[in-house]
């Protein structure tokens, strides 16, 4: 994907409410310096996000790994600062039109949905959703820890417009293919938005760090190894 005289570090964007612990299988399989992005707390925006990311990892060059909601944010990254991305690699990420939202991407019904929760409840769902709907594949125990560690995140990540976003050459999307969350018809349309030159399909929900950790890894790998740049 990128020569290894550059050296980038893969930076890790996770999903709405995802801890940063969900990605420590993943980031076992990987032999390059990793580290899973912290965003930021209260109502932030999309830029002060996408900037807090470039900001917090120095100088280095960075390949994105975007999952879900990520992709909102690896677009803003690249709209900003395409220069600093070596690889963009989408997981279910989901990656809008310039000038458009995440909330944008979603068919109408779902949209007017997530619209009216964003406002009544914030971007927490509830316990039994996120269990039914997210870790369905997932053990009690890792389930349970999923749930109560879930964070809220800031409501503008779902309604900021992303700019006009210039990937790198080096782009990859694993598609989920048992998503409850992102149909894979929905993945598709993102991964060409994206550009990508490389495909995998993976038999696994929305989580597929937790419920698969070392087929995503090894794809992940395979990717950053092999994926034209």
């Amino acid at each position: 994907m990128v020569p290894d005289s550059i050296r980038p570090t893969i930076a890790f964007l996770s999903g709405s409410g995802l801890p940063a612990w969900a990605w420590n299988g993943v980031r076992d399989e990987l032999r390059m310096p990793t580290y899973v992005v912290d965003y930021l707390k209260g109502e932030a925006s999309l830029a002060q996000h996408a900037r807090a990311v470039l900001d917090g990892s120095g100088h280095v060059r960075l390949i994105l790994v975007a999952h879900s909601l990520g992709g909102v944010v690896a677009s803003q990254i690249c709209a900003i600062a395409p220069d600093r991305i070596a690889g963009v690699i989408g997981v279910s990420a989901a990656f809008p039109p310039p000038g458009r939202s995440f909330l944008d991407t979603l068919p109408r019904r779902e949209r007017l949905l997530m619209t009216a929760a964003l406002r009544l409840s914030g971007t927490r769902p509830p316990a039994s959703v996120l269990r039914r709907g997210y870790a369905d594949e997932l053990d009690d125990d890792t389930a349970g820890r999923l749930v109560s560690g879930f964070e809220a995140e800031s409501r503008r990540l779902f309604t900021d417009p992303v700019g006009s976003p210039s990937f790198p050459s080096a782009r990859g999307y694993v598609l989920t293919s048992r998503d409850r969350q992102s149909s894979p018809e929905r993945q598709e349309s993102y991964a060409v938005r994206l550009g990508a030159t490389c495909r995998r399909e993976l038999d696994a929900g929305h989580w597929p760090m937790l419920s698969r950790p070392t087929e995503l890894g090894a794809l992940l790998r395979e990717f950053i190894e092999t994926c034209p740049s």
